[in-house]
């Protein structure tokens, strides 16, 4: 069974941003229901379940929507509990992969270099302090979960890690326009040349050679191009690529966004993801999606 976010305004229909998937699920003959996402994130969590049937025996389900934040998670997975309806994932495996640092030791080899800062110790002086190690090195500013990569020049890239009116501006530009969203606290990530396949149509960020691996229980489900925009015409990604890293993951569905650096053609893992709130990257791949999904079901 899948779980799909209901739509704001007519909370009977499923949200339209997902309607390429539900057809592609309905094709799969996987049945779905809807979830309020707003009422659940409110507090309300039996309003945000009334369209959820109980079961009398327990059942796997895949919810497929917004992303949560962890404490949300949590009382969405114990909520569908109670209804006989088990999560894929359990709240400690979507915190494990939607949380960067909770993941970081196990991919810390395959990543660009990274330094956190909790929320509780974010401050010009700790912010110093953490770029230091950078040297003269370029960097992404994010929290635990985003970056805010369309705000490229403004939030998120830092040229140079010694310039510290620079580090201070991005910094505290990012936590600014965060605000209450900020999750967990300041990542630091060494910004990689990967390669490039061009610029974004309207944001102007540059983007490079990525992919995104979908896995379900250790093993590669699918893969697929990570931006609508550029040039993939390339040799793509083998599919035995970080199996032996993936083995690793503690979630039995989860995303790991990979890249190719332009200097030696070596494969690096941007960041894992809870594969449930990963979005698909082009409407046309939900068909082979959920087909696949269909298959390990």
């Amino acid at each position: 069974m899948i779980l799909f976010c209901n739509d704001v305004l007519n909370p009977s229909a499923p949200d339209t941003a997902f309607a390429h998937e539900i057809a592609a699920a309905k094709n799969a003959v996987l049945s779905w229901q809807l979830v309020d996402y707003e009422k659940l994130v409110a507090g309300q969590t039996d309003g945000a379940l009334r369209r959820v049937r109980e079961h009398d025996v327990m059942q796997t389900a895949i919810y497929r929507g917004w992303m949560w934040r962890v404490e949300d998670y949590t009382r969405l997975y114990n909520a569908l509990q109670a209804k006989n309806i088990s999560l894929i994932n359990t709240p400690a495996q979507y915190e494990h992969c939607h949380h960067l640092p909770s993941s970081l030791a196990i991919i810390e080899k395959h990543t660009p270099r990274t330094v956190v800062i909790p929320i509780g110790e974010i401050s010009s002086t700790q912010t110093a302090e953490a770029v230091r190690s950078f040297g003269e090195k370029p960097l992404i500013v994010k929290d635990f979960v985003k970056s805010r990569k369309h705000d490229w020049h403004e939030a998120c890239f830092i040229s140079n890690a010694k310039d510290a009116d620079e580090v201070e501006r991005v910094t505290s530009r990012f936590i600014e326009l965060q605000g209450e969203n900020l999750v967990g606290g300041l990542v630091l990530r060494e910004f990689m040349n990967f390669k490039s396949i061009g610029a974004h149509s309207q944001s102007a960020m540059p983007l490079t050679k990525e992919y995104r691996l979908f896995f379900f229980d250790g093993e590669l489900l699918c893969r697929f191009e990570y931006w609508n925009d550029g040039d993939y015409s390339s040799e793509a990604p083998p599919d035995d690529l970080f199996c032996d890293v993936a083995r690793q993951v503690q979630s039995r569905f989860f995303t790991m966004d990979v890249a190719q650096r332009e200097d030696n053609d070596e494969w690096m893992i941007v960041e894992l993801g809870d594969a449930q709130v990963s979005g698909l990257p082009r409407e046309s791949d939900a068909v082979e999606f959920y087909e696949k999904l269909r298959a390990k079901l």
